[in-house]
């Protein structure tokens, strides 16, 4: 089919516009875990009490990167769309609300707020375009469990301390196949693009935020206490395990050179 001269000048200045690449065009981007820091490691929670955490991870089963409904896409990308349909990287759609899936990570992994350096997982394909959710799932406890773990799905280790109160502590969550709160999502907002990366971080003080580690105290504060999952703080634990708050993703654009 011939095309008019109009066209031709419209894909053109299109092309400048988006940088060379079209939304759900194939990509390739980096994934990586982050390292811990001194924030993630050592913080005050809302009812007051200094957390050191010398041990603090948590397995995660996928992560989804979800695009914006169709309807919210701006002018550009839908004519973009009308007029080039394009193969799409994935071919694939979010079940619960049929939306696209830009980027995946379908491997288990554990984010270790210890590590002293991010962990690249290599380059994997993706769809260019803007993202809008991010939706991750808890990994489950099964035979399969990496020992750092100790045998749950998240685990930590450290001290909590408010006035003349010192708590060393240690323990897990553990969650079944069928648990139903093992998804965690949350909104954000940027548009990826090739040879990007993507980190995905985690904050062990939205897991503590609501604790009060007195209701697990022992008369001798120089022993370690198992968190039992049934007190006080393996409730707040349970909660802000999965709350939004907890998990960070940031995407980092590859810098494009200068001609």
């Amino acid at each position: 089919m011939t095309r008019a001269p109009w066209f031709h000048a419209f894909m053109i200045a299109l092309g400048c516009a988006c940088g060379g690449e079209t939304e759900g065009e194939q990509i390739a981007i980096r994934w990586q875990l982050a390292a811990g820091d001194e924030a993630s490691r050592d913080f005050v929670t809302d009812t007051g009490w200094h957390v050191t955490l010398d041990e603090a991870r948590v397995s995660i089963e996928s992560v989804l990167l979800i695009a914006p409904p169709a309807q919210s896409r701006g002018a550009l990308a839908s004519v973009t769309q009308w007029l080039v349909p394009v193969a799409h990287a994935h071919g694939g759609h979010d079940a619960a609300d049929g939306r696209r899936v830009r980027a995946e990570l379908l491997d288990p992994v554990v984010i270790d707020v210890d590590a002293e350096r991010a962990r690249t997982l290599g380059t994997v394909p993706a769809e260019a375009g803007d993202v809008a959710t991010l939706k991750l799932t808890l990994a489950r406890t099964t035979d399969e469990t990496p020992d750092e773990l100790h045998g749950h799905a998240a685990y930590v280790r450290g001290q909590a301390e408010r006035d003349d109160v010192r708590v060393s502590f240690s323990g897990g969550v553990t969650l079944a196949d069928s648990e139903p709160a093992r998804r965690v999502e949350r909104p954000i907002d940027f548009s990826l693009s090739e040879l990007g990366t993507l980190t995905l971080g985690v904050q062990p003080s939205e897991w503590f935020r609501e604790a009060e580690f007195d209701r697990i105290a022992t008369d001798d504060a120089e022993a370690e206490v198992e968190i039992d999952p049934a007190s006080q703080v393996g409730r707040a634990w349970a909660i802000g395990l999965r709350s939004p708050e907890a998990f960070d993703i940031t995407w980092t654009a590859k810098q494009r050179t200068e001609r």
